[in-house]
């Protein structure tokens, strides 16, 4: 993955598009778009000050913006994989 700040509306993305995303959303209870390729992604979110596994699931994308709120009131990384 490589720096792709242009892909998420926080601008903290890692990625290797159509692939996998990581994004950081600095800011509590806000919610965020990134842009992805059309696929179906694993979904993982991080509680980052608890350093725990906070959720996990599916996300299926046509391709495009795709708006994500966070699972939980706090710092928070999302990761997708596409399987």
């Amino acid at each position: 993955m490589t720096p792709q700040p242009e892909l998420a509306s926080t601008r903290y993305c890692l990625a290797k598009p159509g692939y996998e995303y990581l994004v950081y959303q600095p800011k509590a209870g806000e919610p965020f778009s990134v842009e992805l390729k059309a696929a179906t992604y694993q979904s993982r979110w991080f509680d980052v000050a608890k350093g725990v596994v906070a959720g996990s699931g599916r996300v299926k994308s046509a391709g495009g913006r795709h708006e994500f709120r966070v699972p939980f009131a706090a710092e928070a990384v999302l990761y997708l994989k596409r399987p």
